[in-house]
């Protein structure tokens, strides 16, 4: 892709209005666009993978999680939540 705009939307299943969840403004002549949905159907099987690599591997399995939210998000969470409520 070369310069231009780029958006990323929700529309609710059954109708309602479409939310801009992302614009962005894209420069110079080469960009990429990744957008992906990470479900937690597959956390089993993830953890499987990982710890069963760890122990084939024989090294010590370190995890670390934490919940962030970006302050360009946070308009989207806070409006996720009264939808919610």
């Amino acid at each position: 892709c070369g310069a231009g705009t780029v958006e990323t939307t929700f529309s609710p299943e059954g109708g309602g209005d479409v939310v801009v969840v992302d614009r962005r403004t894209l420069t110079g002549d080469v960009n990429h666009v990744v957008l992906y949905h990470n479900p937690l159907d597959n956390v089993v099987d993830l953890g499987h993978i990982f710890y069963s690599r760890c122990l084939e591997k024989r090294v010590t399995p370190y995890v670390c999680t934490k919940k962030t939210v970006f302050r360009w998000q946070e308009r989207w969470v806070d409006r996720q939540q009264c939808a919610q409520q």
